[in-house]
């Protein structure tokens, strides 16, 4: 039953909108310039962590990196980066 919850949760947050896609240096650039920047829906959230680090952070507070080792290869498409919208 939570499962269901879960997916339901995950259904009714994701991006509604249809947004070009997001390199890494543009997602990079919008953490820098203050924007929030979600991956595939708004539980997802790419943040800058006091080391430096850009990491992609579950609203249950788990993170792993933006991107592979390499530091270029991304975690997610960059189809599924997207900016919020209204403070989202």
């Amino acid at each position: 039953m939570a499962q269901g919850f879960l997916l339901l949760f995950l259904y009714l947050s994701r991006k509604e909108t249809l947004e070009e896609p997001m390199n890494l240096s543009q997602i990079i650039a919008a953490i820098e310039s203050g924007k929030i920047v979600h991956w595939a829906n708004t539980s997802y959230r790419v943040i800058k962590d006091r080391l430096g680090r850009y990491l992609i952070q579950c609203v249950n507070g788990h993170c792993i990196g933006l991107t592979w080792l390499d530091g270029v290869t991304l975690n997610g498409k960059e189809q599924d980066f997207f900016i919020a919208q209204d403070g989202n």
